[in-house]
């Protein structure tokens, strides 16, 4: 029986092969799972955030929590005894500036529902290496938006359960404070705020100031153009005025002449 070279395979490659063929089904089954399962924690991720947002915005100083007893009477919080804790840890440790997070988790969830429609992963190793940037961005700007918050915005401790930018704010605010006094603090905290809002919001300023130039150019040239058709208009009228003007004068001076008659005269 002759052996034929056009058929021979090397050991273990059809094993092999069967082996890759079944791991891609695998990940490909995997990957659909997930697929499925990525558009329920949009919806779970967007309910929290709505809840998140519900209690801080109806956070009250009566509600018993974590920073105080509270008053007496039913709850305040339109989130419940669970949102009034969450309010209040929230605005005890970071302030208002606990609201940069939000704006982040917001930017976050907008950007996964966008990859999803697109059909693009968003959850992966490497998106997550990606994303390490965006991590030290928004630690960046909670430090210096708490600290801006203690050492300026000290007015607002009135309506939070601890000092103007939370913990954090009083923290780095007083050692800030201390070896850089209140303008040179003012000045690195500012400046390590604007670095930081594009790495935790995912911006250009190169780009925000590109398009507020386009759009005062718009509406410059808007301007100009309603300058040039009132200019125009103003010009026709004035036209139209003068040829009036001209043809009363001419009716003026049109005199009207009785027909006249000529007789002849009879020579005798």
């Amino acid at each position: 029986m002759r052996h034929n070279d056009g058929m021979s395979f090397p050991l273990g490659s059809l094993s092999a092969q069967g082996s890759a063929a079944k791991a891609g089904e695998a990940t490909a089954a995997a990957a659909s799972v997930w697929w499925r399962r990525r558009g329920l924690w949009l919806v779970l991720g967007g309910a929290l955030w709505c809840v998140v947002a519900l209690a801080l915005l109806t956070h009250s100083a009566l509600d018993p929590a974590f920073s105080t007893s509270g008053g007496s009477g039913a709850v305040r919080n339109r989130a419940g005894q669970l949102g009034a804790w969450l309010s209040d840890i929230s605005y005890f440790l970071l302030g208002y500036s606990v609201w940069w997070l939000m704006l982040v988790a917001a930017r976050a969830w907008l950007n996964a529902l966008a990859s999803r429609l697109r059909g693009e992963l968003v959850w992966t190793p490497r998106r997550w290496r990606e994303r390490a940037p965006t991590i030290a961005g928004v630690v960046m700007l909670l430090c210096a938006s708490t600290a801006l918050e203690w050492t300026r915005l000290y007015g607002l401790e009135a309506r939070l359960p601890g000092p103007a930018g939370g913990v954090l704010g009083h923290g780095l605010g007083g050692v800030s404070m201390q070896w850089l006094g209140f303008a040179g603090s003012g000045v690195l905290w500012v400046a390590l705020l604007v670095a930081a809002a594009p790495m935790a919001l995912r911006f250009s300023w190169m780009s925000v100031a590109e398009a507020v130039g386009e759009r005062l150019d718009r509406l410059r040239e808007r301007r100009q153009e309603r300058r040039e058709m009132e200019e125009d208009q103003r010009l026709g009228e004035q036209a139209l005025r003068e040829r009036e003007a001209v043809v009363q004068t001419q009716r003026h001076h049109d005199v009207v002449h009785e027909p006249i008659v000529i007789e002849e005269t009879v020579m005798e």
